[in-house]
């Protein structure tokens, strides 16, 4: 097993800020991995199987998270998650009557994590990163790993509700033109999270993020990027769902080449969801089939949120929209540190000037 160093991060998702107040909620390169072989490639199935024939790999990111189940193919970074409280993976496949494999990313941490999945999860094929290699390459590493005709993405901070996965495969096997598809989130209260939004356009970036954002909150550009006429209470076709919960065909998931690796934690399921939308393929909300989601827990810790995020931001916007797309994402970004830093002048915040300046000079370079 590979000597695991470094402790990863993650963090936040700028979204669940405005969510939060819709009471919504939201979310490289390195050397090779190396595999641990205990019980590599081994098949669970519950005895009685509705789709025998169909293998099913979700895929579940951790890195020093709270919470985390359905393990199947996750990385991970911080053995704090506790990876092995609620649902086992053979419960949980079993109750769904679905076959499976279990894969695991163990994504660059120094805690004893790839020991306790090791003794946790003998069936598992385990693979050990050095460093955090971040949220798209862990994900493109653990579906590469996987034999699934059927990749699911989900957070180490949801929980599928009963029958969920059942009906997310029956959509998708009996209907044509989509992609993938999204079951509705549903928060510790009880309540529907209006998770999903609208593609970003180069206008988005000034208006999300910015002090646009606090001056005209009910702006004709925020409700439109925010989706807020869309109550997520009925099946509708959507732009881009949170991958919180994200089924998709592994074939199509391959010809695609997976996540991109550019967006190394933010707008990686928006450009998925992009490429599925250029390729003339739908995506799917499912109202009825739900997932417990603690909106934002998965990614909360991450130091380097505020950053991260507009850098992913940045190259979603410039690959998708070119030169326009990095100015107004320039532009927005830019704006939003000024208005900080004159803040800062007159005391009115108190973070240090100078790491938020690297910060802010580490983007304009990204």
């Amino acid at each position: 097993m590979a000597e695991i160093k470094g402790n990863g991060e993650t963090l936040n998702c700028v979204k669940c800020q405005e969510h939060r107040k819709e009471g919504c909620g939201e979310k490289s390169t390195s050397r090779p991995p190396t595999p641990h072989r205990r019980g590599e490639g081994r098949r669970f199935a519950s005895s009685v199987s509705l789709f025998s024939d169909r293998l099913v790999t979700p895929v579940i990111i951790l890195a020093n998270h709270e919470k985390g189940r359905f393990q199947r193919v996750f990385v991970t970074t911080s053995a704090r998650v506790s990876v092995y409280q609620d649902v086992s993976v053979c419960e949980v496949f079993a109750a769904e009557a679905i076959d499976g494999e279990l894969v695991v990313v163990e994504n660059g941490s120094d805690d004893g994590s790839a020991e306790r999945i090791a003794a946790e999860f003998p069936e598992a094929t385990l693979l050990c990163n050095e460093e955090n290699r971040g949220y798209a390459s862990g994900v493109n590493q653990g579906v590469a790993a996987s034999r699934g005709e059927w990749v699911l993405l989900l957070g180490s901070d949801a929980t599928l509700s009963e029958g969920a996965l059942t009906r997310l495969l029956g959509f998708m096997e009996s209907s044509s033109g989509y992609g993938a598809c999204a079951p509705r989130l549903i928060a510790a209260d009880g309540e529907t999270q209006r998770a999903c939004a609208s593609f970003p356009l180069p206008r988005t970036a000034l208006w999300f993020g910015t002090p646009m954002q606090s001056w005209f909150p009910r702006s004709r550009e925020l409700e439109r990027y925010f989706m807020r006429s869309f109550a997520h209470d009925v099946d509708a076709d959507v732009e881009q769902p949170p991958a919180t919960c994200f089924l998709i065909k592994r074939e199509l998931w391959d010809s695609m080449g997976g996540m991109d690796e550019m967006l190394w934690l933010f707008f990686n399921d928006v450009d998925l969801c992009k490429r599925l939308s250029e390729r003339g393929l739908k995506v799917r909300f499912l109202a009825e089939a739900s997932a417990q989601h603690v909106g934002g827990a998965s990614t909360s810790i991450y130091s380097a949120f505020v950053e991260r995020w507009h850098i992913d931001r940045l190259r979603y916007l410039r690959k998708h929209h070119g030169l326009l797309g990095a100015f107004m994402a320039r532009l927005g970004t830019s704006w939003t540190m000024a208005s900080w830093a004159l803040r800062r002048l007159f005391f009115l915040e108190r973070d240090p000037f100078w790491g938020r300046f690297q910060s802010y000079l580490r983007f304009l370079r990204a």
